[in-house]
């Protein structure tokens, strides 16, 4: 989204959740994803003040991966999960030197 001439507001969204993943080099495994993430980024290149330009940016994550594990035969053996969750935030400003 354009707010001025020279500043910018952008988000993204992601929403994955895929299950009864096969990978052919894991024959018995099968494994789930399930994350939700966004990122908001401001972005400012008004050439004005200490900085030429500046970027804000936040971003937001959570994800869960699952695995489970079964014998050559097809029989369950055990399944385990990770969850995690990330929070990353930055800001950059750059000038032109010359």
């Amino acid at each position: 989204m354009r707010l001025a001439e020279a500043r910018t507001l952008r988000l993204t969204v992601q929403d994955v959740d895929r299950d009864h993943i096969a990978r052919y080099y894991r024959p018995t495994q099968d494994n789930a994803n399930r994350r939700q993430a966004a990122g908001l980024f401001y972005n400012d290149s008004t050439k004005g003040g200490p900085f030429d330009d500046v970027e804000a940016r936040l971003y937001w994550q959570e994800k869960r991966e699952e695995r489970r594990f079964f014998t050559a035969g097809g029989a369950f053996l055990r399944e385990g999960y990770a969850e995690t969750t990330t929070w990353q935030a930055g800001l950059r400003g750059t000038k032109d030197l010359g």
